[in-house]
């Protein structure tokens, strides 16, 4: 499992193997039930908000810098 440092947003930050793995694996669920439901993938903006939504409810659960994060807003930037 490799762990890597990077720069986003011009903070130094680790992600790994596995969280990506997790994340790929709760985005097919979630895929999943859209296509169940509405026979689609999701729009990038209803992941974007399902994303928002648990993140912004309960920071402190999910983050350790969770200043500013009540009104927070993720931007897909498209061309």
């Amino acid at each position: 499992m490799a762990w890597d440092d990077y720069e986003r947003n011009g903070i130094t930050v680790v992600s790994g193997d596995i969280p990506i793995d997790e994340m790929a694996l709760a985005l097919a669920k979630i895929v999943s039930v859209y296509d169940d439901h509405f026979d689609r993938k999701p729009h990038s903006e209803e992941l974007i908000h399902a994303f928002e939504t648990v993140l912004c409810s309960n920071h402190k659960k999910y983050v350790s810098d969770i200043e500013g994060l009540e009104d927070a807003t993720i931007i897909i930037k498209r061309e």
